[in-house]
């Protein structure tokens, strides 16, 4: 889905579920971010589920090459929390095994613990800006703006 200009319009046909309509492919070409920020494991809880640990590592170690090869000068922030600190282990494998491949100086552990969590451990709109605040920060200062 992420290489769709809007998530919403997916594909037509029901074998490729994750696939796009040709008019909804993002052109990689036309832009180039400095760095993108993902943050993936929260709702997954890989801790838990033992079972899942290696098809989500696999899976993110993916996604990362992928959009690594789709932007082959950006840096990726690889975010943990804030509802949770439980798959910190994985989202750090996925960093080792990106740098075993090349991607090293490129991929960064991003902590966003250690703030305010409002309703069922969800941030409020204040702990949104200081995690907002404190993520900006930490890029800028990793890739020396």
């Amino acid at each position: 889905m992420w290489r769709r200009t809007l998530a919403s319009v997916g594909s037509a046909d029901p074998t490729d579920p994750h696939g796009t309509v040709p008019n909804n492919s993002w052109a990689f070409d036309s832009w180039a971010p400095d760095a993108l920020v993902v943050n993936l494991g929260t709702n997954d809880n890989p801790a838990a589920h033992p079972e899942i640990v290696d098809a989500f590592n696999s899976t993110y170690l993916a996604l990362l090459t992928d959009a690594a090869a789709a932007y082959p000068s950006a840096h990726f922030f690889l975010a943990f929390g804030p509802m949770s600190t439980s798959y910190e282990a994985e989202i750090s494998w996925v960093r080792d095994a990106a740098a075993a491949r090349g991607l090293g100086g490129r991929v960064h552990l991003l902590d966003q613990t250690g703030f305010a969590c409002g309703c069922c451990g969800h941030p409020c709109a204040a702990a949104d800006r200081q995690i907002g605040n404190a993520s900006a920060a930490f890029i800028a200062a990793t890739l020396g703006w």
